[in-house]
């Protein structure tokens, strides 16, 4: 960011710049008005520019926060007059998957804006060093993606390549693994109650489990599903037991108490949302539901399997 920071400051004549990063990211109306103000808004960025019809340039650390600002509609794509993707081939490496914040920028807003409304795109694809680039299936998608044209192919050869029969790909799909989420509140009582998680081991390490894959929401659920069972294991007249008499094993209290806890509990559904404060499943379990809805269309036609590490694992999964 800095490099070309300075270009357009020592090279550009008349152009003010501002930076813009992901500490004053807002996706709000306001937020956009006054970075617009700006002939040239750089950030940290490899992944998009976007120049406005106010000949502002804005460099985006992520597509991700240029594609909050349009769901939430505090920017519109005729405002933007040319698109600068400048790793394409990350796109393309991935298939151009829908599930990528960049493609649903352009299929959710970019395609169903008029033509003539439209903003220019220009991408820059670059293969590994020790590899050639070759004008293959992989491309075409990112041809038809992106709304380009790779520069020097011919009609001939993508016609070639649409000839060819469909197969299937294997696609990688990248999820941040930095988000760390601190114990839930359910679990914070729970360890008040019990510190050492020396009843219901089992149940303790399924939700840390649970928490680690899939996320709070679902580290939760696990002690809801598993409140049958807790309750198999209270003595008789469990409900009628004083929590403090020193007569009755301090085991069994314990037990009465977590089972009091979860009882009483009331459980929060997945929120996907991963703007929102009540945002509660891990990334990498987004990631998933992104992609298993880009087969939405299949309707009750869809099947799919999913290769998870047990079977507690997939109850978590399917359940959430």
């Amino acid at each position: 960011m800095e490099k070309y920071s300075r270009a357009f400051e020592t090279d550009a004549v008349h152009v003010s710049v501002g930076k813009y990063t992901e500490e004053i990211h807002r996706p709000e109306l306001e937020t956009w008005s006054e970075i617009l103000k700006k002939d040239v808004v750089m950030a940290p960025s490899h992944v998009i520019c976007a120049v406005s019809h106010s000949i502002n340039l804005l460099m985006l650390e992520t597509v991700k926060l240029l594609l909050e600002s349009l769901l939430r509609g505090a920017l519109a794509v005729t405002q933007l007059h040319f698109m600068v993707v400048l790793d394409a081939q990350s796109i393309k490496n991935q298939d151009s998957h829908s599930s990528m914040p960049i493609v649903q920028i352009m299929n959710d807003f970019y395609r169903v804006t008029d033509q003539l409304s439209r903003p220019r795109v220009f991408a820059l694809a670059s293969p590994p060093s020790d590899r050639r680039s070759y004008f293959d299936s992989k491309m075409l998608k990112l041809e038809l993606t992106l709304d380009a044209k790779v520069f020097g192919v011919t009609e001939e050869k993508r016609a070639e390549i649409l000839a060819l029969p469909d197969r299937p790909n294997e696609i990688v799909i990248l999820y941040d693994t930095s988000r760390r989420t601190s114990e839930t509140r359910l679990l914070k009582q729970l360890h008040q109650v019990d510190p050492t998680e020396g009843i219901f081991r089992r149940h303790y390490r399924a939700s840390q489990h649970a928490h680690a894959e899939v996320g709070p929401c679902a580290s939760d659920l696990v002690w809801r599903r598993a409140l049958k069972a807790i309750t198999a294991t209270l003595m008789p007249g469990h409900e009628d037991i004083d929590e403090d008499d020193p007569e009755t094993p301090a085991p069994d209290r314990i037990k009465v108490k977590i089972y009091k806890i979860l009882k009483d509990w009331s459980f929060t559904m997945p929120n996907l949302d991963a703007s929102s404060k009540g945002f509660n499943v891990s990334h990498k379990f987004l990631r998933l539901i992104q992609v298993l809805r880009t087969f939405k269309s299949y309707g009750e036609g869809f099947r799919g399997i999913i290769f998870g590490l047990s079977r507690p694992f997939l109850r978590i999964e399917s359940r959430v």
